[in-house]
């Protein structure tokens, strides 16, 4: 058991007729030990008696108006059973008083009961989830580096008006003969890193400025469906799927194998696209670049924040949120994994698998909460203007296959939106407040 997983200290609360016992664990997870002196009580048991009378009826007597005496007698199990009930209700809410601590709700468990009579009082064990207490974020502690905008040159220009064309060619499929320079492949990729992962059905030109020098070199001469084993070497210039930060096994299975004719830029071609001319379209595409270039330094700007802040911030996440968020995370990552026939591998590193899913399941759940705070404490909203920008942003990327836009119908979509465009405004408005160290 790590030092985090560990009981805290216990805490002692106490007044004239209750004590209460708080032992803490990790994910807001809380025990109450809970005594009750036969006067704190008695109240519980008058209230019983009166329940019970209500709910029963005695020849002579209107409902509720028989005397105590009568309903001891004859129904001494209900009354046992109502002053038990009111005895952990009133207890648990008195402690909860004195202790100050607010429960998540649904979270309580039945109740373990050691003692509960009239005569001497109660003594119960509650367990329940603490409600998440967000910390009071000091935007002007986090201090980050300024990340620039990668400048856009000619060739970055050049290649991405080819990748246009290439978006529009007719895919032939070659089946006598493997890979060659400059065909596109589909390929099935895993990666056995420290959390491996499967790159499914991934369509990628084979050329080396394209593709990482060891995937590149592992693939030129493979036949479609011939898989071929080795390690990778750290890059991070290669397409996102496919980087890696140090040396990993992988395996990778050419699925298919494609020549793309790419149609001719001319006039014609200009025309259909919706230009004037090929200049307009370099001066089109300097545009978009220069704007995905502001895109993604915001991107890498906006992870460095959030890792100062949860560096500066942590969270203890209620366990029920992380049970939930890890069980997705797990299954979507497994799935994949299985399909390629790696349930051997996940066997034998399921643990470590298992690990890195929690860790990555309280990273985002964290970040989650501490910008909803930044959010909640700020105002922070979007506008019907702000979820219109966020619909052009997100057609400009999906234009270039970046877009986040998965909605079907028009309530989905507007949902999305919002979502969308009020990450965006949380994220600028972080990057308004914290501080830029200087190179």
């Amino acid at each position: 058991m790590s030092a985090q997983e560990k009981e805290t200290d216990v805490q002692t609360y106490n007044n004239n007729h209750l004590t209460v016992l708080v032992t803490k664990k990790a994910h807001c997870q809380v025990k109450f030990d809970i005594t009750l002196t036969g006067q704190a009580v008695e109240p519980a048991y008058q209230q019983a008696i009166k329940t019970v009378s209500k709910e029963v009826s005695i020849p002579g007597f209107r409902k509720g108006k028989a005397p105590a005496h009568f309903i001891t007698e004859k129904y001494p199990s209900a009354i046992k059973e109502e002053f038990l009930d009111c005895v952990l209700q009133n207890g648990f809410n008195k402690a909860l008083q004195l202790t100050g601590i607010h429960p998540l709700k649904d979270s309580t468990k039945s109740p373990l009961i050691k003692e509960c009579s009239k005569e001497k009082g109660a003594h119960f064990i509650i367990e329940f989830e603490e409600r998440l207490n967000p910390p009071e974020i000091n935007l002007q502690e986090i201090k980050v580096k300024r990340i620039k905008t990668h400048p856009i040159t000619e060739k970055d220009r050049k290649d991405a008006i080819q990748q246009l064309l290439l978006r529009m060619a007719t895919f032939i499929p070659i089946t006598d003969r493997p890979v060659q320079n400059d065909d596109f492949v589909s390929l099935n990729v895993v990666l056995f890193g420290d959390l491996p992962k499967v790159i499914e059905n991934q369509r990628l030109q084979v050329n080396s400025e394209l593709l990482p020098n060891w995937l590149y070199k592992a693939i030129i001469g493979l036949n479609t469906g011939e898989t071929i084993e080795g390690t990778t070497e750290a890059t991070s210039d290669a397409v996102e799927e496919i980087q890696t930060e140090h040396s990993v096994p992988f395996k990778a299975t050419v699925s298919s194998i494609w020549e793309a004719k790419a149609p001719e830029l001319n006039d014609e071609l200009i025309e259909k696209i919706g230009l004037k001319s090929v200049q307009d379209l370099e001066e089109k595409m300097q545009e978009r670049l220069e704007q995905t270039a502001i895109e993604d330094a915001f991107d890498q700007q906006s992870d460095l924040i959030e890792r100062a802040l949860l560096d500066t911030y942590p969270l203890d996440i209620p366990k029920s949120y992380l049970d939930e968020e890890f069980k997705i995370r797990l299954k979507e990552y497994l799935e994949p994994l299985s399909n390629h026939n790696l349930n051997d591998y996940i066997k034998t590193h399921r643990k470590s698998i298992e690990e890195k899913i929690k860790k990555i399941s309280i990273e985002r759940l964290s970040i989650y909460f501490i910008l909803h705070v930044v959010a909640i404490k700020n105002q922070i909203s979007p506008s019907a203007e702000d979820m219109t920008q966020e619909f052009v942003r997100q057609r400009g990327l999906m234009s270039i296959g970046r877009g986040h836009l998965t909605a079907n119908n028009r309530e989905e979509l507007e949902k999305e939106l919002h979502n969308l465009a009020m990450e965006q405004k949380i994220k600028q408005y972080l990057l308004n407040n914290v501080t830029f160290l200087e190179d």
